[in-house]
């Protein structure tokens, strides 16, 4: 097998580690290098989506070759530098609101994208929730009721779409972290986004909901009728702190307590999705 420095002597610098993978880079080539055992067909399914998201013409890292070296399998890409929109925030706070404008004109010119991509979605979120062990049987079913509902859509969808995974460099915004893509309802998206914002900052998200829907025209409501769909796919995924709220038994502070208020109002779609 081979070592980091094998990997460095090949790829270049070691740039970062992840849960899955490590990323390497030597000039304008970056490497990511999947961790041993790490099934092969994600690895060529991540690029190939990159190759079809590339056709939006959207800034972003352009896939190249899949490798396989010594058993570990490796994606090779252009390589995509800056600092992250998260980090612009904590650093300068008082850009928060230009910043999110920013983000939010970026995520609806990615929705009005119509290109063509070989998953949906709708049916993707179904099979997450399907398969999402931790759920018990009645809240399963009761989502994947509420899946029925969703539009299939035409707009391009990242997936998950938030500060952390959008770049600044030179005077231009760079979207990374595409293995999510689909096509699809791009307020369910939108919903996803907002969840995102919600698990870091209760006022980040209002803000960012505020301003997608002045952008797009959607509203709120709109947007948020979606909420037990993307709280049923993280159930169990997140940290042990968020997932009694997910399932509204419990107001953590860093959940934020709109999604509670709404999955318990008496008139909602929802109720008996996620019971108090």
């Amino acid at each position: 097998m081979a070592t980091q420095d094998d990997f460095a002597e090949r790829f270049g610098e070691l740039m970062g580690r992840g849960a899955q993978a490590t990323v390497y880079a030597r000039r304008d080539v970056a490497t990511k290098v999947y961790n041993a055992g790490y099934p092969k067909e994600y690895v060529f399914y991540e690029a190939a989506i990159m190759g079809f998201v590339e056709a939006a013409e959207i800034p972003m890292s352009k896939p190249y070759e899949v490798l396989n070296v010594n058993g570990q399998m490796c994606l090779k890409m252009s390589r995509v530098t800056g600092q992250s929109v998260a980090d612009m925030i904590l650093s300068e706070p008082g850009r928060a609101p230009a910043l999110m404008d920013d983000l939010v004109k970026l995520q609806v010119d990615i929705h009005a994208k119509h290109i063509f991509m070989p998953v949906r979605l709708r049916s993707k979120l179904k099979e997450l929730i399907a398969h999402n062990g931790h759920l018990d049987a009645a809240r399963r079913q009761a989502i994947l009721a509420l899946c029925e509902r969703v539009p299939e859509g035409e707009a391009l969808c990242h997936g998950d779409f938030h500060y952390s995974n959008v770049l600044f460099n030179d005077g231009e915004y760079w979207v990374i972290d595409w293995i999510d893509a689909a096509k699809g309802e791009p307020l369910l998206d939108a919903c996803h986004s907002y969840v995102c914002y919600v698990i870091g900052s209760a006022e980040l998200a209002e803000l960012y909901l505020t301003r997608y829907c002045a952008t797009s025209g959607a509203k709120r409501e709109d947007v948020l009728q979606w909420l037990p769909i993307q709280a049923g796919i993280l159930y169990g995924v997140i940290p042990d702190k968020f997932n009694a709220a997910l399932l509204g038994s419990v107001s953590v502070k860093v959940v934020v307590a709109s999604i509670m208020s709404y999955l318990r109002r008496p008139s909602s779609v929802h109720e008996g999705v996620f019971p108090g």
